[in-house]
Protein backbone atom coordinates (compact mmCIF):
# COMPACT_ATOMS: atom_id res chain seq x y z
CA UNK A 1 0.00 0.00 0.00
CA UNK A 2 2.61 2.45 0.78
CA UNK A 3 4.60 1.54 -2.69
CA UNK A 4 1.44 2.47 -4.36
CA UNK A 5 0.92 5.58 -2.47
CA UNK A 6 5.04 6.47 -2.79
CA UNK A 7 4.36 5.76 -6.84
CA UNK A 8 1.32 8.31 -7.23
CA UNK A 9 3.16 10.87 -5.20
CA UNK A 10 5.80 10.68 -7.87
CA UNK A 11 3.49 10.55 -10.43
CA UNK A 12 1.77 13.41 -8.77
CA UNK A 13 4.92 15.57 -8.73
CA UNK A 14 6.05 14.70 -12.46
CA UNK A 15 3.03 15.51 -13.83
CA UNK A 16 3.35 19.06 -11.25
CA UNK A 17 7.17 19.67 -13.06
CA UNK A 18 5.26 18.98 -16.67
CA UNK A 19 2.77 21.71 -16.19
CA UNK A 20 5.00 24.25 -15.03
CA UNK A 21 6.79 23.24 -17.67
CA UNK A 22 4.07 24.17 -20.00
CA UNK A 23 3.31 27.46 -18.12
CA UNK A 24 6.64 28.41 -19.02
CA UNK A 25 6.14 27.70 -22.38
CA UNK A 26 2.93 29.69 -22.59
CA UNK A 27 4.94 32.89 -21.06
CA UNK A 28 7.16 32.52 -23.59
CA UNK A 29 4.24 31.66 -26.69
CA UNK A 30 2.39 35.21 -25.41
CA UNK A 31 6.06 37.01 -25.03
CA UNK A 32 6.39 36.09 -28.51
CA UNK A 33 2.62 36.77 -30.03
CA UNK A 34 3.54 40.35 -28.04
CA UNK A 35 6.51 41.06 -30.09
CA UNK A 36 4.80 39.84 -33.28
CA UNK A 37 1.71 42.06 -32.74
CA UNK A 38 4.38 45.27 -31.81
CA UNK A 39 6.30 44.04 -35.11
CA UNK A 40 2.85 44.47 -37.16
CA UNK A 41 2.06 48.10 -35.47
CA UNK A 42 5.20 48.93 -36.69
CA UNK A 43 5.28 47.84 -40.29
CA UNK A 44 1.90 49.28 -40.70
CA UNK A 45 3.33 52.78 -39.13
CA UNK A 46 6.00 52.69 -41.68
CA UNK A 47 3.72 51.80 -44.75
CA UNK A 48 2.13 54.81 -43.67
CA UNK A 49 4.58 57.00 -43.31
CA UNK A 50 6.02 55.54 -46.47
CA UNK A 51 2.70 56.85 -48.60
CA UNK A 52 3.00 60.17 -46.84
CA UNK A 53 7.11 60.71 -48.13
CA UNK A 54 5.66 58.87 -51.59
CA UNK A 55 2.68 62.11 -51.76
CA UNK A 56 5.48 63.87 -50.70
CA UNK A 57 7.63 63.17 -53.21
CA UNK A 58 4.89 63.80 -55.79
CA UNK A 59 3.60 67.21 -55.20
CA UNK A 60 7.45 68.21 -54.94
CA UNK A 61 8.11 66.62 -58.68
CA UNK A 62 5.25 68.50 -60.06
CA UNK A 63 6.12 71.73 -58.51
CA UNK A 64 9.61 71.29 -59.80
CA UNK A 65 7.96 70.52 -63.37
CA UNK A 66 5.77 73.52 -62.93
CA UNK A 67 9.35 75.58 -62.41
CA UNK A 68 11.25 74.30 -65.15
CA UNK A 69 8.73 74.40 -67.32
CA UNK A 70 8.22 78.50 -66.62
CA UNK A 71 11.54 78.88 -66.75
CA UNK A 72 11.89 76.93 -70.46
CA UNK A 73 8.77 79.82 -71.00
CA UNK A 74 11.02 82.63 -69.77
CA UNK A 75 13.56 82.45 -71.98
Amino acid sequence: MKQKEKDLRELIEKLNEKNSNNTLKDEKISKLESTIQAIREDQIRQEKEKEKLNENIKYWKTKAQGYEQEKNFLQ
